[in-house]
């Protein structure tokens, strides 16, 4: 085999026993097609092996399992990686490719109970975390589904210890697992022509590199028939826009010559159920009539905006585009250059960060394109915010492909395109008479399917007339320049470079055109920003006046409300605003609110200690039909003004709010406010009340019988509070209504920040998690901006004390402190 021969394959693989089992099978394989060939093991880590208590569709489907594995392949750490195929998402990074289908085991799933045990709960508890399985096994009587996580004997163990009366897995994990034999468990097969598995269920998927050498190895491994099977069902989920978050079940089968398969989706009227059957040759064709009998007669659910976000400002957005961010239900969008637009949008409104920034892409396109179709397919309105004009190398017209192939209706909103606008705000007209009739505007990226060097001919874009105008093309300016040269371009020409055009934080570089490369480095600009060439660069027709903190960049991390609200403020300052962690709100069981809801008249007092919990405690409600009404009896106490007023926004005036925005403020003036008003506690003795442990489980103080404090806020909610009122004798039941993920940013890409700002505890120890040390050490050159003194106490305990204390716990405090310390630097 030439190139091959005394090779070793590298083979990716997570670290679970299952995971193993399947990687030594494909090394096995491999070994046995090409003796000359020695597989070795690499063990990734992944984000979903990462985060255990949340249901994937909270974190990013089942790329959670991928990702690694496709960056590491890219970088040629591996040289090919082993997928259960179910788990694989829709869109494979650029470059990649499936590159063997071993032969398909069983495709069943299998609900698994413990041997002699009888339920006593009615409804039976069934564990798993898919929505496919979730609707179907809610055909089978009284049950409730709960989330399940972990490897499979995790899975296992948490039914035998009775988490659990029932748990669904795939019969194929555990047949590799060798756990049939296990005594303990009965085992019922769900045959998959009526309980529909998920694409690829039971099929082994190996990724390569597209072009790569081992492609020859793989393919003595693949098997064609699962091979047309799983590509099939693949188009069909593809078709459905179905990732991990629709209830979506396919399986395809050949049987006796005939490529049979069957479909099982969620509509608003039920489950719907669709087989067809057809020739082998034929599985594409077929794949795409059952999609089509799947949704036949049901109109588009929902309708898909492409709307222009303009060149930065956000004042530049058109009215139109405003209009439809207020009523968004989806929003998926890029980095913007002001994230004040996200603030349009209702508080309800579903966020999805694309994040598309010069060589760092959260999401791929054809991610992107799925995304919209899926969301659109639940019936929600979708916007799909960007920066310019979403046809201005916006790639809105690939996302319309993508939605005209799905059915679904869509509209597109114009935008200022930031090659017109960014240069504008610049003082430089694109166009002006007697110098410059025409303009032309090009794309600044090297060409990914050309290899390399950039795309287009630059001879003749050297000798176009008028304005000469490359977006996205900062990163390669001296090839650019060198290009227009080298093709005739006149080195003396006036240039200039643009970054942040239209905000207050613009920043303008001219010069020669031989000389901008030089100019602009010793300006110390980064992407993105707008490189123009042309005689309009020596024109200055601006007056804009350069705001207090221009010149900085500051990092904000939190919730997208509050980073909002913070970006906004810092933006209109002139501050360069940079992502340093999203902290994304994850809603914890309802059930014991559900229980709280029933008899109301328990409670005397609901305290919300944050704008999160407000708008679920209220959003829980209207879920389950809770009449407004009875909360007529009951009083309430806001943390601040900023929870204060969401609490107005929905109708109900506060009792009270505590002057300082902190937790310990909120419990201390809580108490002396009921003292005040008369209020006692009811218990029988305060000293028997701090006797009482805050860590029970149930977070239910035994103080009284009856008129507790309703306490729904985050899972990881200050014991201040709790204890506060648990010493002075006030009963109380602290429900835990939602978590916060933290999305954390890549450390390299915020070391020329000067300020990184956190609005909470639980944000900084998202930021710290995992790499403590290497954070800390970041605080060595960027001073840390906290929302009042707990927050800085936490930042504290990772052995950074050089924080910036805000001592108004709001985005004008955040402005305020950095204000003041800019000041006492500049004296």
């Amino acid at each position: 085999m030439g190139a091959i021969k005394r090779r070793t394959v590298r083979i990716g693989t997570r670290k679970s026993r299952l995971a193993l089992v399947q990687t030594n099978m494909v090394a096995e394989a491999i070994e046995a097609a090409c003796p000359e060939v020695k597989c070795e093991l690499v063990p990734l880590m992944t984000k979903g092996d990462k985060i255990l208590k949340t249901s994937l569709v909270a974190f990013g489907g089942k790329g959670a399992f991928v990702e690694e594995f496709e960056q590491s392949i890219l970088n040629g750490d591996i040289d090919l990686a082993v997928h259960s195929a179910k788990d694989m998402p829709m869109d494979l990074s650029d470059g990649l490719c499936i590159g063997a289908v071993l032969k398909r085991e069983d495709p069943r799933d299998v609900f698994v109970t413990v041997k002699g045990r009888t339920p006593e709960r009615s409804p039976r508890i069934i564990g798993t975390g898919s929505p496919r399985r979730q609707v179907q096994i809610m055909e089978h009587g009284d049950v409730e589904c709960r989330l399940l996580r972990g490897n499979v004997d995790t899975r296992l163990e948490k039914l035998y210890q009775g988490e659990y009366d029932g748990i669904i897995l795939a019969a194929a994990g555990l047949n590799r697992l060798g756990l049939f034999n296990d005594p303990r468990f009965s085992f019922e097969f769900l045959e998959p022509e009526m309980f529909i598995p998920a694409g690829g269920q039971g099929i082994i998927a190996v990724e390569a590199k597209k072009g790569s050498e081992v492609l020859k190895i793989l393919k003595k491994l693949n098997d064609k028939e699962a091979e047309r099977a799983l590509f099939a069902e693949r188009k069909v989920l593809r078709l459905l826009g179905a990732g991990c978050t629709a209830a979506v079940g396919v399986y395809a089968k050949e049987e006796n010559g005939t490529f049979w398969m069957g479909l099982m989706r969620e509509t608003k009227n039920g489950l719907i159920r669709r087989k067809i059957s057809g020739a082998p040759e034929d599985s594409m064709k077929l794949a795409e009539l059952l999609v089509k009998k799947g949704t036949e007669g049901e109109l588009p659910a929902g309708k898909a905006y492409l709307v222009g976000a303009g060149p930065g400002n956000g004042g530049l957005i058109t009215v139109k585009g405003q209009q439809i961010l207020k009523a968004a239900e989806v929003l998926v969008y890029d980095r913007l250059g002001s994230e004040e637009l996200l603030t349009l949008v209702p508080e309800d409104c579903e966020r999805i960060y694309v994040g598309k920034e010069a060589g760092h892409h959260i999401k791929k396109q054809s991610e992107i394109n799925r995304i919209l179709v899926e969301k659109a397919l639940e019936g929600k309105r979708v916007i799909r915010l960007k920066g310019g004009d979403p046809f201005v190398f916006g790639r809105g017209g690939e996302e319309i492909q993508a939605l005209t192939e799905a059915g679904i209706p869509y509209e597109v909103i114009p935008g200022v395109t930031s090659a017109i606008g960014a240069l504008e705000a610049a003082g430089i007209p694109v166009t002006h008479r007697n110098i410059a009739r025409d303009f032309h505007v090009f794309t600044g990226h090297i060409s990914h399917e050309g290899g390399e060097g950039l795309s287009g001919d630059y001879s003749l874009y050297a000798k176009l007339p008028g304005t000469l105008i490359f977006l996205m093309g900062l990163s390669n300016l001296e090839e650019i320049v060198k290009r227009l040269i080298d093709g005739g371009k006149d080195g003396e020409t006036p240039a200039a470079v643009v970054t942040d055009g239209t905000l207050s934080r613009m920043r303008v570089v001219r010069a020669s055109l031989k000389d901008l490369p030089e100019a602009v480095r010793k300006a110390g600009l980064t992407p993105p920003g707008i490189i123009a060439v042309g005689e309009v660069c020596a024109f200055h027709f601006t007056s804009m006046v350069p705001g207090v903190l221009t010149g900085i960049t500051v990092g904000v991390t939190g919730t997208e409300a509050v980073r909002g609200r913070i970006i906004s403020r810092l933006s209109d300052e002139g501050a360069k605003t940079v992502r340093a962690g999203e902290s994304l709100v994850v809603r914890e069981s309802m059930e014991r609110l559900d229980q709280a809801f029933a008899d109301l008249s328990r409670y005397r007092w609901v305290i919300f200690t944050s704008r999160n919990a407000v708008r679920i405690f209220f959003d829980r409600m209207r879920e389950r039909r809770v009449d407004l009404r009875k909360l007529g009896s009951l009083k309430f106490a806001a943390v601040g003004r900023g929870t204060g007023e969401y609490l107005e926004s929905v109708g109900i005036t506060p009792d009270f709010i505590p002057e300082e925005y902190t937790t310990k403020a909120l419990a201390d003036g809580l108490v002396k406010y009921l003292k005040e008003n008369g209020e006692t506690s009811g218990a029988k003795t305060a000293a028997a009340n701090v006797a009482y442990s805050i860590s029970s489980s149930e977070n239910v103080c035994p103080c009284a019988e009856a008129e507790k404090f309703l306490i729904p806020r985050a899972k990881q909610g200050s014991k201040v509070l709790t204890e506060t009122l648990a010493e002075q004798g006030y009963a109380f039941e602290d429900i835990p209504i939602y978590d916060i993920l933290v999305e954390q940013t890549e450390l390299a890409r915020l070391k020329t920040a000067d300020y990184i700002t956190f609005e909470s505890g639980s944000g900084v120890r998202g930021f710290f998690a995992g790499r403590e040390a290497e954070a800390a050490s970041l605080f060595e050159t960027v001073r840390p901006v906290c929302i009042g003194k707990v927050t800085a106490a936490v930042l504290a305990e990772y052995g950074v004390k050089n924080a910036l204390t805000a001592s108004d716990y709001t985005a004008d405090g955040i402005l305020e402190v950095l204000l003041a310390d800019r000041n006492e630097i500049a004296r």
